[in-house]
């Protein structure tokens, strides 16, 4: 088998891959500072498509289900920004209650979010700035899981708030899961960038030991392209922004493209303002 699963499965728990070793003393020693990071570990070798034994190094951390957003009730526009985006994970929470798809990986990282949009660059036509919002929260990860959906569904409300209709179709009713599928590309594209930019060198072994996709999510793998664990940050992060882009322009239609192209958008202040009034 080609595909390595990045999330394995361990007394009836869901793991993250953090680590493929050849030598055992090495993974240990990751075990080791994960753990001293708060979280649990399953260290495990087997074999790997290429005939060796190598050691598997998975992890998942101890999570209280908090989603109280520690928000001053006084707050500036930038506040009511994460203020709205915590809702939106709420909401989306909310929806997938008692589902065993969704499993809480970390706590609610408030103080992340707010730095992300306290940095968001606004200049530029509307597509410039909905595709840095979608990618940088999802490179940055502050929800407990469903960040490509929380991202996405904020960044829709930006365009919204700016007078265009994203996606160019009805949510109500299976919309929803038309923008599931609709944006399936993006997620796995979005996943394997996530993994470059977090875990290139276990991208390169795995390569190196036999394996050609990596599992991203239940329904989907993505192919692992030869030297791209050597990609440095800022390539990556072009990449992903190249992406976000991308399915914003091909889930709107004609008028849409149009008002997305258009070189001025909305500050995040003129933002807050719009969805306030």
């Amino acid at each position: 088998m080609t595909v390595l699963d990045l999330h394995p499965e361990y007394r009836n728990a869901r793991y993250t891959l953090r680590g493929l070793f050849r030598d055992e003393g090495e993974a240990i020693q990751h075990a080791e500072e994960l753990e001293h990071d708060g979280m649990d570990t399953y260290v495990y070798a087997d074999a790997v498509p290429s005939g060796e034994r190598v050691v598997f190094v998975a992890a998942r951390r101890k999570v209280d289900h908090d989603v109280r957003a520690g928000i001053p009730h006084q707050h500036s526009v930038d506040w009511e920004a994460v203020r709205m985006a915590v809702e939106l994970f709420r909401s989306i929470m909310r929806k997938a209650k008692g589902k065993a798809a969704f499993r809480w990986y970390k706590k609610l990282d408030v103080p992340l979010l707010h730095r992300k949009i306290q940095s968001l660059d606004w200049s530029g036509s509307h597509a410039d700035v909905a595709s840095r919002i979608v990618s940088d929260l999802i490179l940055a990860h502050p929800f407990p899981n469903a960040n490509h959906r929380s991202s996405i569904h904020f960044t829709r409300n930006y365009l919204l708030a700016c007078g265009i209709r994203w996606p160019h179709y009805d949510l109500r009713g299976r919309g929803h899961q038309r923008l599931h599928r609709d944006t399936k590309l993006f997620f796995v594209t979005s996943k394997y960038l996530l993994q470059l930019h977090r875990h290139a060198r276990m991208v390169q072994i795995a390569y190196e030991v036999g394996y050609r996709k990596l599992r991203v999510g239940d329904d989907a793998e993505a192919e692992i392209r030869a030297g791209d664990w050597d990609l440095g940050p800022g390539q990556l992060r072009n990449l992903h922004r190249a992406a976000a882009r991308r399915m914003l322009m091909e889930l709107a239609d004609d008028a849409g493209r149009t008002m997305l192209d258009a070189p001025r958008s909305k500050t995040l202040r003129q933002w807050v303002e719009t969805v306030r009034a």
